[in-house]
């Protein structure tokens, strides 16, 4: 077939036409056109855009950004533009206070935690089980205050009760001072072992810890004024206790013995304080009563603070157990009553501040094991300065001290003295130790 030469002309054209419009359909610009039809006219490609992805997520404070591709640039090609705006800020409530420890209570945005407003302390929410009522005080300004109404016990509860210096009003937002123990509190709750008192408490209820018979120790604060009759009745595992006055109130008012925590106020102590109880720390109080401990046959140790300034008649007589009675150093006592410590047959050791003070008649009758007289005084001058009642013709064995006919009296020295054997000093333990 002869191709003529019109036709050979013509074909040429048709092959630089069709391969101009492939070049135009598969060139890219990078951007710089947009839009749909058909081509630019120039070479360059028409994007055809993929949707936008996500590629940076937007926070808090700032903008995110999404991307898209030209279908036909492939990736080498990208249109990025500003995402969605920033999200602002989602604050939520959060405290970090714990059960038994202070927290920050602080708006904190879900988005990002370092950025917090409103920021106070949160405080401890006590042992999860515990309820509470509020009161008001009145007044020229009433003051609110909670009480401790109840406690039921969650099934995690490990034996350890921690009652809240404060209670959340969630109704108002505001703290108030737990400042009461209701009467029946924590009645026969038996899987109490151990109890944290606040230091804004002021009164424990009538029978708030009757029956509670694995509590072992309890420390309450010197805030604590007032103590309801049979507090701690049945609490039949109490080893120790420190108490901040002696009977039902602060003030010296009410009934003043000790049996009165446990749910008497006669002097039958014998019957009522725990078999197990055998040391009490006294905070607190200016007086310790007439026959305050009489007959607390188990009682091994007793403290007596340097706030006392009286020590009333059999105050501790008939404490056969009683090993050792400390009156701490700085006293303020000036009187030891008549008999105060009477038949105190296991007594040892007495120690006694060095101030001027008054023993009466037979403090110390039948204290047949009395050995020592630990005195606060530096020397015999301080000791002789001390009243001592010696007209009873009794078995007064703190007398037989004193005469020199059995045991000793040692003087208070800091430091090692020159001599051995004469003077005394607190121990490690918290017991008086001879220089020797």
């Amino acid at each position: 077939m002869k191709i003529t030469k019109k036709l050979m002309i013509f074909m040429l054209i048709t092959s630089m036409v069709f391969s101009f419009a492939a070049l135009s359909l598969t060139g890219c610009d990078n951007g710089t056109t947009g839009g749909g039809g058909s081509d630019n006219g120039d070479g360059t490609c028409i994007h055809e855009w993929n949707a936008y992805t996500q590629t940076t997520l937007p926070t808090c404070t700032t903008a995110g950004i999404k991307t898209r591709t030209c279908k036909l640039c492939s990736v080498t090609d990208t249109v990025t533009e500003t995402g969605d705006t920033a999200l602002d800020h989602d604050y939520q409530w959060v405290s970090t206070a714990t059960e038994t420890t202070d927290g920050i209570k602080a708006e904190v945005c879900s988005r990002n935690s370092a950025h917090t407003r409103n920021s106070s302390t949160a405080y401890a929410t006590g042992t999860a089980g515990l309820t509470f009522g509020a009161g008001t005080i009145g007044g020229d300004v009433p003051t609110n205050y909670a009480y401790v109404h109840s406690f039921t016990p969650s099934g995690g509860f490990n034996g350890n009760l921690y009652i809240p210096k404060y209670w959340l009003n969630t109704f108002t937002d505001e703290y108030y001072p737990v400042t009461e123990i209701d009467a029946d509190a924590f009645k026969d709750k038996t899987t109490i072992t151990n109890v944290t008192f606040p230091n804004t408490l002021k009164k424990i209820g009538a029978n708030a810890f009757n029956g509670c018979t694995g509590i072992q120790e309890l420390k309450i604060p010197n805030s604590v004024t007032e103590i309801g009759v049979g507090a701690f009745r049945y609490c039949s595992a109490l080893t120790n206790m420190t108490i901040p006055f002696v009977g039902e109130k602060a003030n010296g008012t009410g009934v003043t013995v000790f049996g009165h925590l446990f749910d008497t106020s006669s002097t039958d102590h014998q019957y009522y304080v725990p078999a197990t109880l055998e040391e009490v720390i006294i905070t607190g109080g200016e007086s310790i009563a007439n026959y305050a401990f009489y007959y607390c046959i188990n009682i091994k140790s007793i403290v007596i603070p340097a706030s006392v300034k009286s020590i009333g008649n059999t105050a501790f007589a008939k404490c056969t157990s009683l090993v050792g009675v400390v009156i701490l150093a700085g006293s303020e006592l000036e009187t030891i009553g008549a008999t105060a410590f009477m038949d105190c047959t296991s007594l040892a050791r007495v120690v006694i501040p060095g101030n001027e003070i008054s023993i009466a008649i037979s403090s110390f009758r039948n204290c047949s094991l009395l050995g020592a007289i630990y005195f606060g005084g530096e020397d015999s001058s301080a000791w002789n300065a001390i009243t001592i009642d010696n007209t009873s013709n009794f078995n007064d064995y703190f007398l037989n001290i004193v005469n020199g006919n059995t045991g000793k009296v040692y003087y208070y020295s800091e430091t090692r003295p020159g001599t051995n054997g004469t003077h005394w000093a607190w121990g490690p333990s918290g017991t008086p130790m001879v220089w020797n």
